[in-house]
């Protein structure tokens, strides 16, 4: 803390004197921010930025530059000053600051469709072939790298993988709903 003419000022992490700010946030979770590794945190102060994302994001890999870095209270509570916030450790929160919140409806709608279509197509079947069994075994990997985006960021050595992955279960849903109406 400085004492400056203008009142109590901070170091930032740029190492700029500046106003100390208290970000927006979800107040619904209001004292549990050291939750989950202070992930409640950044949960609940990227969440609050979603509004300011809906058409345009921040941009590709920008999460850094939207995130209020200068939230001296809140980063003192949840995980000391002296990290910087780089992801918000949840994909969904990231591709919405990133990208912006209408991408993000698009992709959960299309994770959706996979999602149930995978559901219905596999539920109560006998797996006889090689292709449903692949199927199925796509299908459960795609839904928990999903389950697991609620806890991670999407990594771009891992990411490409992930959209392989998703696409070889569409073709595999594809090719056994066409082998299902030929029998």
């Amino acid at each position: 803390l400085y004492l400056h003419q203008e009142g109590l000022k901070v170091r930032s992490i740029t190492g700029d004197l500046t106003l100390p700010e208290q970000a927006a946030t979800i107040n619904l979770l209001d004292g549990y921010e050291r939750m989950f590794s202070s992930r409640i945190y950044l949960w609940t102060r990227s969440a609050a930025l979603l509004p300011n994302y809906l058409l345009i994001g921040e941009g590709p890999d920008m999460f850094l530059a939207a995130f209020p870095q200068d939230d001296v209270a809140g980063r003192l509570n949840a995980i000391g000053f002296n990290n910087i916030i780089t992801m918000p450790h949840n994909m969904y929160l990231q591709i919405g600051i990133n990208t912006g919140f209408i991408s993000l409806l698009a992709l959960l709608t299309a994770f959706g469709l996979y999602l149930v279509a995978s559901f219905k197509l596999y539920l109560r079947r006998s797996l006889n072939t090689f292709t449903e069994m692949m199927g199925v075994g796509v299908f459960v990997a795609v839904m928990s790298y999903l389950i697991t985006g609620m806890f991670n960021d999407q990594i771009i050595s891992v990411a490409p993988l992930f959209y392989v992955m998703l696409g070889l279960g569409l073709a595999l849903n594809r090719m056994n709903q066409h082998n299902n109406t030929l029998s």
